[in-house]
């Protein structure tokens, strides 16, 4: 598993939530990702085969955070020569991103034709059944179930589509990270639970710079000195978009057409976190906010 990372107090407050009471991260995520998975696999039965299904990948950095792998020896001895590997909390996800070693590569060793693919966040290994001739930079979309393989963390029994050539890989709003407690927003909408209720919210993408997709549930906020915050949701979960005062996004020439209540917006930025506001996505300029384009095979790509 890996650690959170902590920050020190932040000098300045938005909003800070003095409620220490946190859950296990694992039971907390893994609730909201069972409900996220359960959506996406009805979304896939309705889907033509071998196209492109609807639904937001998994970061794989999440993937690597919450997955449990333990390294055993099957007879019980405390030295063995072939030792086994399993995840012991396998589940069924979706992936989107470039190959980065293309297909049967690494066959000798891990004796699969498969390839290792890097959606941005990090990087997995993905078995198939065949080789499927996949080479370096192909974009795809896989469908599959975490495994062992050999020690390294993969996705099995896997359905392997090809992804839109341009583009971001477009993540769903939770994929942010967890805010730590419910957000106030402009005319109090109803929004998608996506909090805590804690002082160290999990992110599992936090430093990346990712692209997420959703609606916006109100106007855009002035947050004082500090900048401006809009929340954005897609059903999945809500999330903070702060621009800060500091950045080269042109609020003022775009606030009325995009920072408003209904907006389909695709958001890229870093991925922050606040002391007590929870994780942010950070837009760096005027191109990193733009309207979701949905007849594109990428409704994001600019």
């Amino acid at each position: 598993m890996l650690k959170r990372r902590t920050r020190p107090d932040a000098p300045a407050t938005r909003g800070m939530s003095n409620d220490p009471k946190r859950e296990s991260r694992e039971r907390r995520f893994g609730l909201r990702l069972g409900a996220g998975l359960l959506a996406l696999s009805f979304a896939m039965l309705l889907g033509v085969p071998g196209e492109l299904r609807a639904g937001s990948p998994t970061a794989v950095s999440e993937i690597i955070a919450i997955t449990e792998r333990v390294i055993f020896c099957q007879s019980g001895e405390a030295e063995c020569s072939a030792p086994s590997c399993q995840v012991t909390d396998p589940r069924r996800y979706s992936v989107e991103g470039r190959v980065q070693a293309a297909s049967n590569l690494f066959g000798a060793s891990y004796g699969n034709p498969g390839f290792s693919l890097n959606d941005g966040t990090g990087g997995i290994f993905v078995l198939t059944g065949k080789d499927l001739d996949l080479d370096r930079g192909d974009r795809v979309r896989v469908d599959g179930t975490s495994f062992c393989q050999f020690g390294t963390l993969a996705l099995a029994d896997t359905v392997v589509h090809k992804g839109p050539k341009k583009g971001p890989v477009v993540f769903a709003p939770r994929q942010v990270g967890e805010l730590a407690s419910p957000p106030t927003i402009l005319g109090n909408p109803e929004v998608t639970p996506n909090w805590c209720n804690c002082l160290e919210p999990f992110s599992a993408t936090e430093g990346d710079v990712i692209t997420v997709r959703g609606t916006t549930v109100a106007d855009l906020e002035e947050d004082g000195r500090y900048g401006f915050k809009l929340f954005v949701d897609d059903g999945t979960g809500v999330s903070q978009v702060f621009i800060d005062a500091n950045s080269d996004v042109p609020v003022e020439k775009i606030r009325n057409r995009l920072l408003v209540k209904g907006v389909d917006l695709c958001v890229t930025g870093v991925v922050g976190q606040f002391s007590g506001v929870g994780h942010e996505l950070l837009p760096r300029t005027g191109k990193d906010i733009r309207r979701a384009r949905p007849g594109r095979d990428n409704p994001c790509r600019r």
